[in-house]
């Protein structure tokens, strides 16, 4: 028993050390510490130029009921400072709200932690950065209701900041809203290809 616990210690150190990380999703830095890295490999470049925003933005592929892949819409007025990404039928699939917040002062993610801590809702926050997080938002005392969920994020763009987030006019679900935060994450990245 004894030799056959012997001769499975090195098998086991041997195994582990060849596995690397089961997610691809960080990557070791020169200092010894983790650095995540977003995987974009089911998601498409817009290019908002064409929108008066100088800027690329990475958006889920979301296939429709008959397989097809959905069209993106962006909503924008000329000279506005909003614009808006939709897929689906009013955004039911995916809206995402970018808001130019150069004219405004102050922690923009604190301000948007006020806005949603202000409501009927329970907050958790499954991500909490400086410039991003991710909410789950229960009705208080109301188990049977299913949560809803949200994003912010605070981005640069040509030296300016940028406020994206989810739209709180659509009840997303939780695979919706991690869509949306990968589309900040591909600005913050600057995921171009």
């Amino acid at each position: 028993m004894k030799k056959l616990l012997l001769l499975c210690i090195p098998a086991a150190v041997l195994l582990t050390s060849c596995g690397g990380d089961e997610s691809g999703d960080s990557e070791e830095k020169e200092n010894g510490s983790e650095e995540t890295t977003t995987d974009y490999s089911d998601m498409e470049t817009l290019d908002l130029s064409e929108h008066q925003l100088p800027a690329k933005i990475k958006i889920p592929q979301i296939t429709g009921e008959e397989g097809a892949v959905m069209p993106i819409e962006v909503i924008h007025e000329e000279d506005d400072f909003i614009w808006e990404i939709r897929i689906g039928e009013e955004g039911e699939k995916f809206r995402l709200v970018i808001e130019d917040m150069a004219a405004m002062e102050g922690d923009v993610i604190a301000d948007h932690k006020r806005i949603i801590e202000g409501t009927i809702y329970d907050v958790e926050y499954i991500i909490d950065e400086s410039y991003l997080i991710m909410y789950k938002q229960m009705i208080e005392g109301e188990a049977s209701v299913d949560p809803r969920f949200g994003v912010c994020g605070v981005v640069e763009i040509d030296g300016y900041p940028f406020k994206l987030y989810s739209s709180d006019q659509t009840d997303f679900r939780k695979p919706q809203v991690e869509d949306m935060m990968r589309s900040i994450r591909s600005i913050m990245e600057g995921a171009q290809s």
